[in-house]
């Protein structure tokens, strides 16, 4: 058992690397950013989303000064969940100049998720927007 609460301390602590943008903050953070945004939606209740801010606290240095990272817990920031549509967990959104341009939804693997962001970043969008 004593493993198991290991683990999760783990990616608790690797999900405090990702600022937490919150209804308070959201503007600022994201709104108003100069380069463009991932936003995850969240919580810590939730393995997939613990393993994603894990993979994303990894990926995060990767992104540099092209693109910030900030984490929304949904328990917690229940309206902005609502206003950008996100009824599944975990759910990633990009923002470019205030606006969402796409989202990925679920969990995938380091090398999917690389793969989906960078070609999203480079203006590549299907049909569903990732």
């Amino acid at each position: 058992m004593s493993v198991y609460l290991k683990q999760n301390d783990l990616l608790e602590d690797e999900a405090f690397t990702i600022a937490e943008a919150n209804e308070v903050n959201f503007g600022d953070m994201v709104l108003s950013s100069s380069v463009p945004v991932w936003v995850i939606f969240g919580a810590r209740w939730s393995t997939p989303c613990r393993t994603l801010f894990s993979t994303l606290s990894g990926i995060k240095t990767l992104l540099g000064d092209m693109a910030k990272l900030v984490k929304v817990n949904a328990d917690e920031s229940i309206g902005l969940g609502i206003w950008y549509g996100v009824d599944s967990l975990p759910t990633l959104l990009y923002f470019e100049k205030g606006m969402v341009c796409a989202r990925i939804v679920g969990m995938s693997d380091r090398e999917s998720l690389l793969t989906k962001m960078k070609r999203i970043m480079e203006g590549q969008f299907d049909e569903e927007g990732s």
